[in-house]
């Protein structure tokens, strides 16, 4: 980030907000961790969804 983008950047409203979720996600990655492919997840989803359906 060049130094004109980081002036931008800090003088955003969101500003401080971004920064604290930026050192939250950092801080929250565990390197020694397999993810789940996002396919994986396709049976709690569609039932989650089914269940959805059925209330509206």
């Amino acid at each position: 980030m060049s130094a004109t983008e980081l002036a931008a950047f800090e003088h955003n409203p969101h500003f401080e907000a971004a920064v604290r979720l930026r050192l939250y996600d950092d801080g929250g990655k565990r390197v020694d961790w397999d993810v789940p492919s996002l396919e994986s997840y396709r049976p709690l989803l569609v039932a989650l969804g089914s269940q959805v359906q059925r209330l509206a």
